[in-house]
């Protein structure tokens, strides 16, 4: 599952001077304070099973929402045939124009609940990437400030065009997580699922 389109923007409101080992030679906070720096998300959601998590609660919502239409398909089959039924086994020319009126509301209330539905499963999945963006923010926000940086810009956006590997705080952010809540991690990560796109 790939995890597109967070924005996380996050103001430090202070700045240490704290030194940590970096890939393409060893940057300081300090050289790297009032930086920018880069993060991952859909590596962070894959590392620690969020991915699957989100995954998981779509399919379920969607389940749910394809069970209401079911039934709703089923009250209105009944409702017709209900109508059919009243007008015997022969049909005059208006009884069959009435029957097809009827077929044609029938046919447009379920389009709409159609909509409907992919429209409020569009809207969950969103939240559920939202609480996972807000769960990243503070712990990213931390990283940064520890590190000497004052913003955050995700790499997933396209906006992002290019930069230096010793600014990507991703592995920092992730064992923080992991650190803060190691047993949800542990449980969500080892629950296999197919992947799923939530572009």
């Amino acid at each position: 599952m790939r995890v597109a389109g967070f924005a996380l923007i996050v103001c430090a409101a202070a700045a240490f001077a704290v030194g940590c080992g970096l890939q393409n030679g060893q940057q300081t906070a300090q050289d790297a304070r009032g930086g920018t720096a880069v993060i991952d998300l859909d590596s962070v959601a894959k590392r620690l099973g969020r991915d699957v998590e989100i995954n998981e609660a779509v399919q379920k919502k969607q389940t749910e929402l394809n069970e209401q239409l079911a039934l709703l398909r089923d009250k209105l089959n009944i409702q017709f045939n209900d109508a059919r039924a009243k007008y015997g086994d022969e049909l005059t020319p208006e009884q069959e124009k009435e029957l097809q009126s009827l077929q044609g509301q029938m046919a447009v209330q379920l389009t709409q609940a159609q909509r409907k539905a992919q429209l409020n499963l569009e809207v969950f999945k969103q939240t559920q990437i939202s609480r996972f963006r807000e769960d990243v923010k503070p712990i990213a926000h931390n990283v940064a400030v520890d590190s000497g940086f004052t913003t955050v810009v995700p790499k997933n956006d396209s906006f992002v065009f290019t930069f230096e590997p010793s600014v990507d705080i991703t592995n920092l952010v992730v064992e923080k997580m992991k650190t803060s809540s190691p047993t949800k991690v542990e449980k969500t990560a080892a629950v296999p699922s197919p992947k799923a796109n939530t572009n």
